[in-house]
């Protein structure tokens, strides 16, 4: 399929085994802005980029309950291609996409994209596993990055850009360098976000930056190897009341074990790390940098430690041994 100035909706369709040499399923530009609803891309292939999904030059795409599954793409995006778009993408599955270059699950360039209740699995590139950001600011909130691979960033590479990442769960990637998270030239905001057990054959297992400097609140980096984050050559990190193994130097942080449970479907549309009865994480956050939900769409802040005040836990996932949650509506974040 093809758009160019075009506004079309598709429902309950499935592009399967197609070729092009951009966008193997869709190739959408020029100010298009189309609707996919209950829509598949599964082994689709682009000799240029984009193998399942290709927007460029204005082309908006609004994409709910999509599943992108095992597309390829020669050089960039092995899932989808976003060039010069600004993308809304809600309750969608990127899945063993391939990419040759950058970009396995989702590529973004000069877009704008905001992603909300999405999964990256089992994606692989060169750079950017699951996902690479290029001279772009995404919104990223309530995803998980789960055995995704690259030889840098094994779930997230950024370039230039400058993402804002809340309540995402970083677990099991792999990379040579950065296997959570890579930042190039890039100053990403991480609100919330879990990094547990991911791994990187040299430096950065959780994550790694070069040129960059990140701000980290809320968040945990637990069982990342070789280490949890390296701060590379004109890099500045700050880091604050966040659960770090080893320690961080930052106000309000701990090195005390956030007994992380099993990967697990707690609730929400992606799985998540539950924290057990007396992690450090409980309670511990600070309490002027909130997330409003945690990844599953509960409220914040909840009495997780039962001492009658609540205060937002650190990590992906608010912790409640009430029995009693209270869900919040998608359009808050």
């Amino acid at each position: 399929m093809y758009n160019e100035y075009s506004s079309p909706a598709l429902t309950n369709v499935t592009f399967h085994n197609n070729f092009a040499t951009d966008g193997g399923g869709i190739s959408s530009q020029d100010d298009s802005i189309f609707w996919l609803t209950n829509v598949t891309f599964s082994a689709n292939g682009a000799n240029n980029n984009g193998g399942g999904l290709h927007t460029s030059n204005g082309s908006s795409p609004l994409l709910n309950n999509v599943t992108f599954f095992e597309n390829n793409a020669a050089n960039y995006g092995g899932g989808m291609y976003s060039d010069d778009s600004e993308p809304y993408l809600n309750n969608v599955t990127f899945t063993q996409n391939y990419a040759y270059i950058s970009g396995g699950g989702m590529y973004n360039s000069y877009s704008n994209a905001v992603l909300t209740d999405i999964s990256f699995a089992g994606n692989s590139a060169d750079s950017g596993g699951g996902l690479f950001n290029h001279f772009s600011v995404p919104e990223l909130s309530k995803i998980t990055f789960l055995g995704n691979s690259a030889s840098s960033g094994g779930g997230v590479y950024n370039l230039d850009s400058i993402p804002s990442i809340t309540n995402v769960t970083f677990t099991g990637n792999s990379s040579s360098v950065g296997g959570g998270m890579y930042n190039n030239d890039s100053s990403p905001t991480l609100k919330n976000v879990t990094f547990h057990g991911n791994s990187a054959s040299t430096l950065g297992g959780g994550m790694f930056s070069v040129s960059s400097h990140p701000m980290v609140i809320n968040s945990v980096f637990w069982e990342n190897t070789p280490n949890q984050i390296t701060d590379g050559a004109a890099s500045t990190i700050s880091i604050n009341y966040s659960v770090i193994q080893g320690g961080y130097f930052g106000a309000g942080n701990s090195s005390a074990d956030p007994k992380l449970q099993p990967l697990a479907s707690n609730g929400g549309f992606t799985q998540t790390h539950a924290l057990g009865a007396g992690s450090s994480a409980i309670d511990t956050g600070d309490p002027t940098s909130c997330a409003l939900m945690d990844q599953r769409g509960y409220l914040r802040p909840i009495d997780g430690d039962g001492d009658g005040l609540a205060v937002c836990d650190v990590g992906a996932y608010e912790a409640d041994f009430s029995g009693f949650r209270l869900f919040l509506p998608l359009t808050l974040k």
